[in-house]
């Protein structure tokens, strides 16, 4: 990996890595069993079409086949160990054939420290470091303990941090609450952010493409109640199963079952032909590998459905961008930043077009303007 990705020196940085160890006593044949019925409903709807679905899905031929085969056992041994298939491909580290050579390793632990450094700049738990203050004649600078980085997180956030492992051979930083993973660490900030921005407008949460869930278990702990993760049957496969072991089964309402609070996995069309109305509306490095037309639908429907949308995502590969097709919808950019925790990726939140007649929704932004407005008079 370029070393213009990190976010300081590598001589600045921690190499050390752990790999977890697989749970004793996984209990998991409910979950499973709930898993694979939400799956056989899912795949019955239109998905889209698009590399996940092309590429990926033969890759995880085996775990539709268990799915369809019954479940049972066949696919619990699946879903428990993730190194040893294509479930996590492209969205986490964990998979069949991912380098365990140990400078790939090393370099791995290299690229999560540098992340937590950045996780505890961004929410302030630390200060900002000062490259034009940086001596390159003298050694480094000691890097910081993982213990009391996170324990300075603990000050902010006002909780511990956990980093649940409940797979065989993660990969990470050794810390007192778990293996901490590249994708844990950027969850973290991402739970932060949709809990902050929840807070200042009230309303479910629906996350477009998410990844293993871990976004979603984050929010969660930052105190999120009402969570919806739209992404296509297999990716939700994974996030019920990590979702179901981290927060408990009791915690996930999975597609064909009575929506209840908590976390709500579903699939695209179930998006669409719901009318529910959304505080936030969340893309974490998804859309643009989403086909433009099922991205265009999704911020049609959400114009009028969502008061906010927060888009983290890359503006390459693909020849637009998700502020452009934000703005296409009517979506107004209130904030643009580069993404704290990943360079190359860009952090805009939009607030959705303002609706007229007796549809129109509260809009946090000019509803202050219009009290300033008033006082002044």
């Amino acid at each position: 990996m370029r070393t213009w990705t990190y976010h300081r020196p590598l001589e600045h940085l921690i190499a050390d890595y752990g790999i977890a160890n697989a749970p004793t006593d996984p209990a998991d044949a409910e979950l499973v069993s709930r898993i694979a019925a939400a799956y056989m409903k899912a795949v019955q709807t239109d998905i889209g079409v698009n590399f996940w679905v092309t590429v990926f899905g033969p890759a995880n031929r085996p775990i539709h086949d268990a799915i369809m085969g019954g479940g049972g056992e066949p696919l619990a041994q699946l879903l428990r160990n993730p190194a040893g298939n294509m479930l996590f491909y492209g969205f986490e580290t964990l998979y069949k054939d991912a380098a365990t050579d140990e400078p790939s390793r090393r370099a791995y632990a290299s690229l999560i420290y540098d992340a937590l450094l950045a996780l505890c700049e961004a929410v302030g738990a630390k200060p900002l470091e000062y490259p034009e203050g940086y001596q390159l004649d003298k050694d480094p600078p000691p890097p910081a303990a993982v213990e009391s980085l996170l324990s300075a997180l603990d000050q902010v956030f006002g909780f511990s941090i956990d980093f649940p492992n409940p797979y065989p051979e993660e990969v990470g930083l050794v810390t007192s609450r778990g293996i901490a993973g590249y994708r844990a660490i950027q969850s973290v900030y991402q739970g932060y952010r949709i809990a902050e921005l929840a807070r200042s407008a009230p309303g479910p949460v629906a996350e477009i493409g998410g990844g293993l869930g871990r976004t979603a278990y984050y929010s969660t702990r930052f105190g999120v109640k009402d969570y919806t993760i739209v992404d296509i049957p297999m990716s939700a496969v994974a996030q019920a199963y990590f979702l179901g072991q981290t927060l408990g089964g009791g915690a996930i309402s999975l597609y064909g079952e009575p929506g209840a609070p908590g976390i709500k996995l579903i699939p695209p069309e179930a998006f669409f032909v719901d009318n529910r109305q959304y505080g936030l509306l969340v893309s974490v490095d998804s859309m643009p590998e989403i086909q433009q037309e099922l991205v265009s639908r999704y911020l049609a429907s959400a114009a009028s459905r969502c008061a906010r949308f927060l888009s983290i995502n890359h503006e390459t590969f693909v020849p637009w961008t998700v502020r452009e097709m934000a703005l296409q919808h009517g979506f107004e950019s209130v904030s643009r930043h580069p993404y704290w925790m990943r360079r190359g990726y860009v952090e805009e939140l939009f607030e959705a077009p303002r609706q007229t007649g007796g549809n129109s929704r509260s809009h946090p932004r000019r509803n202050l303007a219009s009290i300033l407005q008033m006082l002044r008079r």
